[in-house]
């Protein structure tokens, strides 16, 4: 792992460089321009595998189990600085697309079992801005199932964002745009 990660910092080309939970496997994006990169997932002692080439790339994150992740593409860049992303996630066994285009606030969250992304969402016109309140959805990458909503803000002023995941429950923030004020809340996500 040493010898693989002090090869991958040299060159100067790829970016957000994430090991799997076991250290075992890292994910990586090698830049072709100044925006434009191509992910990667590599194996300790194996060559790399090309998975996708991503506009914009803007991080990955793994599962607590190592057996999935989501890759996370930049594409605005909201008023309070809150980049707003698009995520699709990828099996390890296959390198196949499980679940792509989640238009979400970048802070994804995987549950306890691995199966389910919990993600923040909104809607927005055509130049990017948001026009409709926030909603906390769930999408369990397995069987590609519908949405399942946990929350919706009904106001256009509010918005969430996710904590962590503990004990069956998500922790997150109500944010108001209007005064910045926000609150901790949790509700259960089973």
């Amino acid at each position: 792992m040493m010898k693989l990660e002090s090869e991958l910092k040299q060159d100067q080309s790829i970016k957000f460089i994430t090991w799997s939970p076991d250290k075992i496997q890292v994910l990586y994006f090698k830049m072709k321009n100044a925006e434009t990169g191509v992910a990667y997932l590599q194996k300790v002692g194996a060559d790399a595998q090309q998975i996708v080439d991503i506009p914009k790339p803007a991080g990955f994150k793994w599962n607590n189990q190592g057996t999935a992740f989501y890759a996370l593409e930049s594409f605005a860049t909201g008023k309070l600085g809150y980049d707003k992303v698009s995520a699709t996630i990828y099996k390890v066994s296959d390198l196949k697309q499980q679940v792509a285009g989640i238009r979400a606030y970048p802070d994804l969250l995987w549950d306890e079992s691995g199966k389910n992304v919990i993600f923040s969402t909104f809607e927005t016109d055509k130049n990017k801005k948001v026009t409709a309140w926030s909603s906390i959805k769930v999408k369990n990458i397995e069987t590609n199932s519908d949405y399942k909503e946990l929350k919706n803000s009904g106001s256009a002023s509010v918005y969430f964002k996710l904590d962590r995941v503990e004990n069956g429950g998500l922790y997150y923030k109500k944010i108001n745009r209007d005064d910045n004020t926000s609150t901790e809340e949790k509700i259960p996500i089973n």
